[in-house]
């Protein structure tokens, strides 16, 4: 990216090299050379600002291809029944889509958060896209989500909270536990956990990240925006003031 910035300044500095000292005749690609270096040694920030410019440019790009791309796959990302989801039913519902994973440290601390949005805003509802993309133990943990989501919206809650709050490795014997101690039917977890329909959710959500550029955990997308990374409580309300029409409220 940096390259073409710089490469793109150079097209500008050679265009207008020209004739050289009002001659006629082209400059040389020795004297365009020379005149393109003692520019850039007497003038170092238009490098600078050229590549600033063109990263404010590609992120632009980027945030508006996202936004394309949530419009076009809205009803994946906020009303498919393979997606755990809490919160308010209502079609005026704000849906606050979360990408995440479980070995996710920034994904733990957004818990609190998350529980908290949903306590203070009756109209809003709370998607979950297991997005395991930390290693193996990430998969196991994401699949016995999944599976608890299986035995019902309750039971994938708890199971949710219980592998939010582990520490270390996601063992069979450690899954066992948590579903356990959650009051989950371990037996039936550990036989849907190896299920096709787990795998393929979980491939649905990672095709539908890669649609969307969504490359980190935790990401959100809330009313149409991308969110990547943990925000705090007011972050999620500007969002979701937005995503309604709504003002945002000054502060004092």
């Amino acid at each position: 990216m940096i390259r073409h910035a710089i490469a793109s300044t150079l097209s500008v500095l050679i265009f207008a090299a020209g004739p050289v000292r009002g001659q006629d005749k082209p400059a040389s690609k020795a004297e365009i050379e020379q005149m393109i270096r003692q520019y850039i040694m007497d003038h170092p920030e238009i490098l600078i600002e050229s590549v600033r410019q063109y990263q404010v440019k590609q992120q632009a790009e980027a945030q508006q291809k996202a936004k394309q791309a949530v419009a076009a796959r809205a009803a994946e990302l906020t009303n498919d029944p393979s997606s755990p989801s809490f919160g308010s039913k209502d079609a005026d519902a704000v849906a606050v889509v979360q990408f995440f994973d479980y070995r996710c440290g920034y994904c733990k601390t957004s818990v609190p958060t998350v529980n908290k949005l949903m306590a203070d805003n009756p109209k809003v509802r709370v998607v979950y896209k297991e997005f395991p993309i930390l290693g193996p133990d990430s998969m196991v943990a994401a699949r016995a989500a999944l599976a608890a989501h299986k035995q019902g919206a309750e039971a994938y809650r708890k199971m949710h909270l219980a592998l939010m709050g582990a520490s270390g490795g996601f063992t069979p014997e450690a899954i066992e536990k948590l579903a356990t101690g959650a009051g989950l039917d371990a037996a039936r977890l550990k036989t849907d956990m190896a299920g096709p329909e787990i795998a393929a959710i979980i491939r649905k959500n990672h095709e539908l990240a890669e649609a969307l550029g969504v490359e980190s955990t935790p990401t959100f997308i809330v009313g149409g925006e991308l969110m990547p990374g943990a925000r705090d409580l007011a972050a999620f309300q500007a969002a979701i003031a937005k995503a309604r029409g709504e003002k945002p409220v000054a502060k004092p």
